[in-house]
């Protein structure tokens, strides 16, 4: 997935700086990165009266670290801490936990935990071009799954295939769920199609089938994606589109329309649409202002804001 929030915060580095790390790596097989995420959320519409408060947070604290001991073998940890979530349990403290080992064929094998490759939207603030989550990555995907990864990349083709728990669980006895990624990447974007089946043993397995896009074309960025998803008594379907234009290195605006249908016992019928403007303050600080509408069917709209403060290394 493209990550061109990541150009407009001031992630990517100049072609200097990239070097000098390669060189870094070369004698230091341990790279550390991370962010600090605040925010503060403003109900403005459709809260009820207990609800309608401002809030201000510490959303989220992530420590990453990767060792690449050999050529062929990396170790990924990512710790977070959500502070507005309470005690977390030891997988929620850790985000991702993975080895990986890569040959000069392209094969690839991972195992452990780590961010879903399916979908559109990225699960860090640092890759997003907005504060919320479309409704596509909170009720129609898995953000991170943990279990067995092997796949194989060649020129601009990589396809995967996994066998995990089911969707965000880090146990789940006599409940693989198996699942598959292929993606093209394209001179100036990439189609991948993901797809999931289980939990394998359950039954009533849930089938997903998800299409996700994203292209560059000159300062526009464009990302789509496309989920349908069955199982016995329930049904859903959604779309998203999300466009973000640079209107200079420092500032770029984005639109976001999706769209959520879910057929179960009791019906969910929902658009929204948000407007973010970013701001790369500094080398390492970004700040973002959203509004958001959720426009619920047979019920009043629901309309919010909010300011994100990130800082990353």
């Amino acid at each position: 997935m493209m990550n061109t929030r990541t150009i407009l915060l001031g992630l990517s580095v100049s072609m200097p700086a990239l070097a000098a790390n390669a060189a870094a790596q070369d004698a230091n097989p341990v790279s550390t990165s991370g962010f600090v995420d605040t925010s503060m959320f403003v109900p403005i519409a459709g809260y009820a009266a207990a609800d309608d408060q401002v809030t201000f947070g510490l959303d989220q604290v992530e420590v990453d670290v990767e060792v690449t001991p050999t050529d062929d073998t990396t170790l990924r940890a990512d710790f977070n801490v959500f502070p507005a979530a309470g005690v977390p349990t030891a997988d929620d403290l850790v985000e991702q936990g993975y080895l990986e080992y890569r040959t000069d064929s392209g094969f690839f094998l991972q195992a452990g935990k780590r961010n879903a490759p399916v979908g559109a939207e990225c699960i860090d603030p640092v890759d997003m071009y907005q504060y919320s989550y479309g409704q596509l990555f909170t009720s129609a995907t898995p953000s991170n799954l943990t279990g067995l990864f092997l796949g194989v990349s060649s020129g601009d083709f990589m396809a995967m295939a996994w066998v995990s728990n089911g969707w965000d669980m880090p146990t789940t006895p006599r409940a693989a769920t198996p699942g598959l990624r292929l993606e093209l990447g394209l001179d100036k974007g990439h189609i991948g199609l993901s797809s999931t089946y289980g939990p394998a043993a359950s039954d009533d397995p849930y089938a997903m089938v998800d299409l996700d896009a994203g292209f560059e074309l000159g300062s526009l960025t464009l990302l789509g994606e496309v989920n349908v998803g069955s199982a016995d008594d329930y049904t859903l379907t959604g779309g998203l589109l999300t466009a973000n234009y640079a209107f200079t290195d420092a500032f770029s605006a984005t639109l976001r329309a999706d769209y959520l249908h879910i057929d179960a016992a009791e019906a969910t019928d929902q658009a929204s649409v948000t407007l973010a403007g970013l701001v790369s303050v500094s080398d390492n600080f970004g700040a973002l202002a959203e509004l958001r509408t959720d426009l619920p069917k047979g019920a009043d709209p629901v309309l919010t804001g909010a300011v994100e403060l990130t800082a990353y290394w």
